[in-house]
């Protein structure tokens, strides 16, 4: 009898220790299920909260993107009007957005709260631009001294604009108007359909004559357009993309035979020279040749059709031997024989013989996006986390 009461009570003994076995066990697993459970719902909470800081430079990007005028004081009103909103996204909330000016960009400080968990972001924005191009496009345009010389005899069928001054040889014919910021010399049996306005003096040479107005030494500065530093990131960013063309570091000159004309699209961008050699004289398609050097163009170059056009810009000089039909933008001399049908612009001349000018507008069309003439889009350039804060 005495030794089934010790069994009885070794056996309750075992129960008991199993008893409390399994519920340590059961306990620990409800310990680890609910960190697990807390550890979860913090990293949700963190991952909505670094939604939201995301939503904030997104917004500011999309103002920015908007308006291609905008301003930094701009951005910082709309920083200011989204930090005081507190917009909700997600179950999380942006708390704030700072803005901080860096030259060309903007930098953006966003935070997202979500609970306990707290993100920042910090994202640099390129600032937007206009079109640097296109006001360089109304006609024929030369951005320093000492300014443009229309030869004997030459015609000027479009509006001459000068950072120097103007000079017009014997006989020779502008059917436009003329802007300078120089001296203006009207040679002998000269003539100017339209209006002639400087900074300077304007003299008239023997039988010469100004249909327009006639405004030397004026009070207001012409309204001639500064040569703008190019944007070889931008035509090296469209080289470089799907319909871009490349042409490599070597830096050797890149020559352009007659087949290579034919079907052109996208920007080509040449580290080196460009040459066009001759017997290269029609070309087709919508295309735009950017060099890092100069620009030589050996023969006639014309459109096959009229929805073709081409842009020839150079960082270097440009020069011209035949009838160019298209955009012309030299960063360097603008030299050679130059019979020109579309827009010229040039940093200077060299040494050239300008002999006849027709503006025609429509040569653009098809290279707005080659050219950049729309503008520079504000443009996400570094996105990053700040650091984790819970």
């Amino acid at each position: 009898m005495g030794l089934y009461r010790d069994e009885q009570g070794m056996a309750l003994i075992g129960v008991i220790m199993a008893v409390l076995i399994f519920s340590s066990l059961c306990g620990a697993l409800l310990f680890m299920a609910e960190k697990d459970n807390l550890m979860a719902n913090d990293e949700e909470a963190a991952l909505k909260a670094l939604y939201a800081a995301d939503s904030g430079i997104r917004a500011v990007l999309m103002e920015m993107q908007d308006n291609p005028a905008i301003t930094y004081q701009n951005v910082m009103a709309i920083c200011k009007n989204l930090t005081e909103r507190k917009i909700p996204v997600g179950g999380a909330v942006i708390d704030t957005i700072k803005p901080e000016y860096a030259g060309d960009m903007v930098k953006i400080s966003a935070t997202g709260i979500c609970g306990r968990a707290k993100k920042e972001l910090i994202a640099y924005i390129s600032m937007p631009s206009e079109s640097k191009l296109r006001p360089l496009l109304n006609g024929f345009t030369v951005g320093s001294l000492p300014g443009l010389t229309v030869s004997s005899n030459g015609i000027m069928r479009g509006n001459i604009f000068s950072c120097g001054d103007v000079c017009l040889g014997e006989s020779a014919a502008v059917f436009g108007d003329i802007y300078a910021l120089g001296d203006v010399e009207i040679g002998s049996e000269a003539q100017v359909e339209g209006n002639v306005t400087a900074r300077g003096t304007i003299t008239c040479g023997e039988n010469a004559s100004v249909k327009g107005e006639i405004q030397p030494f004026c009070g207001f500065i012409p309204e001639v357009p500064v040569f703008p530093e190019l944007d070889r990131r931008y035509f090296f960013e469209q080289a470089v993309g799907q319909e871009g063309h490349y042409y490599g570091k070597d830096k050797t000159s890149k020559h352009f035979f007659g087949n290579d004309l034919v079907n052109m699209f996208g920007v080509y961008y040449v580290e080196g020279d460009v040459v066009i050699a001759s017997g290269g004289t029609e070309y087709s398609g919508n295309a735009a040749i950017f060099a890092e050097g100069r620009i030589v163009v050996h023969d006639d170059m014309l459109p096959i059709d009229a929805g073709s056009s081409l842009a020839l810009i150079s960082a270097g000089d440009l020069e011209l031997n035949g009838t160019f039909h298209g955009v012309i933008i030299a960063g360097g001399e603008l030299k050679g024989e130059l019979r020109i049908m579309g827009i010229a612009a040039a940093n200077s001349i060299g040494d050239c013989s300008l002999n006849e000018f027709t503006y025609c507008e429509d040569v653009v069309n098809g290279l707005e996006k080659y050219l950049a003439l729309d503008g520079t889009p504000a443009k996400l350039e570094i996105w990053r986390e700040l650091y984790d804060i819970y």
